[in-house]
């Protein structure tokens, strides 16, 4: 299974969603079956600044946790070597890092629906952009402004339904075909 991404241009997965809908754990997945390092940007940007991601949001704001959070994608895309990553939810409303991992990476969606991410959401306390005011009604509200976004991901994936297992094998079905469709097409370009 490893030898499906040294056949893509793009050398990095990058996972994206929104919060709870399993990126981390489904990113590790993934990176251990395709024997390839798994980056999980908070816990990154946490080892860089020494800091919780909530200690960081209330004392810096989130554009501290965005520019480390681009500097670690930006160093993943020049290393050139394959590897899976997984961001935070707010990383895909970035114009600018939206393009540039839509431009150098396979970016894959993992898609839920709002009962289904505030369940999981509830459940975790380490959500600093939720712990002020009616969690239900922000999470709706993110939910609506971002699964567009999310839809302009090169793989979407429905999670709602898949436990942990199913989803990663359907997302490496999804990148086998998404690599092979993209092989084709240099192919057929020669």
């Amino acid at each position: 299974m490893s030898s499906i991404l040294p056949l893509s241009e793009k050398k990095v997965i990058t996972l994206v969603g929104m919060p709870g809908v399993g990126k981390t754990v489904i990113g590790s997945g993934i990176a251990q079956k395709l024997n390839v390092k798994f980056l999980d940007t908070d816990h990154e940007i946490e080892k860089i600044d020494s800091r919780t991601i909530t200690e960081i949001y209330d004392s810096d704001g989130p554009d501290r946790i965005k520019e480390l959070e681009s500097k670690i994608i930006s160093s993943a895309i020049k290393m050139q070597k394959p590897c899976v990553l997984s961001t935070g939810s707010e990383t895909f409303v970035d114009n600018d890092v939206r393009e540039m991992l839509k431009n150098n990476t396979i970016t894959i969606s993992l898609i839920a629906p709002f009962n289904v991410i505030f369940k999981r959401i509830v459940r975790r306390a380490t959500r600093p952009m939720l712990e002020n005011g009616d969690k239900m009604l922000l999470i709706k509200e993110l939910v609506e402004a971002r699964t567009e976004l999310y839809k302009e991901s090169d793989i979407c994936i429905k999670v709602s339904s898949m436990n942990k297992d199913e989803t990663i094998q359907s997302v490496l079905d999804a990148l086998r075909e998404y690599i092979s469709k993209a092989r084709a097409t240099v192919v057929n370009l020669h």
